[in-house]
């Protein structure tokens, strides 16, 4: 329904630019919640004017349980998007990174129970399933306190749930950005030629995370299916004649993005081709599967990412 009011955390990060241009554009309301003020400014101006009176900029930190409760109430709807996200600085910083990705997630569950949100939906990362980094077990404990916390709504049946996925092409910080800055330096960085990513777009990631709020019942867990793709061939379409050089994989890498693990695909519903998976811990499914980017049977092809890629280019020159 248009004048819904939207909170959404992380609401300056890539994903959240979008999102919230989706939403002003469906006539909601957005409160956009981060610290980054920059952030807000380019936000701001990114927007089209005639948008602007129904966009609220709330600089702030979802470690700050005063700001939150501001930003909540009266609101209808949560999007939990804000997390420290850089996996060498979350070890770096372990005590800070869980106070943002952890106690900040608590925070915001108790802000959509204290002001009456109808339904809130978290951004987990596939960096959960199958966690191999501190950053990784904070995304699994945030998973399943955000589904855990709709024991708190009684009668009303819950409102949390949560979608999984892995980096959005052309994200800040992912592989698309980070090769092509390599590429205009003439030198590109591998850790593994092994490795295979899953290819999520932004606009299907915006998609997942409305799916998810409005359409999962509460307690489950969305994760779409997704094509996957080579490093390598990645490499081919952004930089073919730069010098490559493997420095093998850091500490704890994964070669292959993991979305599912064994022990979750036994209660994972598969909701059709070209469509997703669905986990909750309350229906058995009895099948065990494991669902990684390099065990897939969906690969994109060189020309695939080419096309891509281009478009990527293209959006962000307009």
């Amino acid at each position: 329904m248009a004048g819904s009011v939207y909170v959404l955390t992380g609401g300056t990060g890539t994903l959240g630019t979008i999102l919230t241009k989706t939403l002003l554009a469906q006539g909601h309301f957005v409160r956009a919640l981060a610290r980054n003020e920059q952030g807000h400014l380019k936000l701001i101006q990114s927007i089209p004017q005639e948008h602007a009176p129904r966009l609220s900029n709330f600089v702030g930190d979802v470690r700050d349980k005063e700001r939150l409760e501001r930003a909540f109430a009266g609101a209808d709807y949560c999007i939990h998007a804000a997390a420290m996200k850089v996996i060498p600085l979350c070890a770096y910083n372990p005590a800070d990174s869980i106070k943002t990705n952890v106690l900040g997630c608590m925070n915001v569950v108790n802000a959509c129970l204290d002001n009456g949100i109808k339904r809130a939906v978290f951004v987990s990362s596939d960096k959960a399933c199958h966690p191999s980094t501190l950053y990784g077990a904070q995304k699994l404990v945030a998973e399943q306190l955000w589904l855990a916390s709709n024991r708190y709504c009684g009668a009303a049946g819950g409102i949390f749930t949560v979608v999984r996925y892995g980096n959005v092409f052309g994200s800040n910080g992912s592989i698309l950005t980070t090769f092509k800055n390599q590429a205009e330096r003439g030198e590109v960085t591998l850790t593994d030629e092994r490795c295979t990513r899953f290819h999520l777009k932004l606009d299907h990631a915006v998609e997942l995370v409305l799916q998810a709020l409005h359409k999962l019942t509460p307690g489950e867990l969305l994760i779409p299916k997704l094509p996957s793709y080579r490093l390598l061939d990645i490499v081919d379409v952004i930089a073919p004649k730069a010098k490559r050089t493997v420095i093998g994989l850091r500490a704890t890498e994964k070669i292959h993005e993991s979305m599912i693990s064994e022990d979750e695909s036994e209660w994972s519903q598969d909701m059709g081709r070209d469509a997703h998976f669905i986990i909750n811990p309350n229906k058995h499914i009895g099948k065990r599967f494991d669902y990684n980017s390099g065990s897939n049977t969906w690969f994109l092809s060189k020309a695939d990412l080419e096309k891509d890629y281009h478009e990527w280019l293209s959006a962000r020159s307009s």
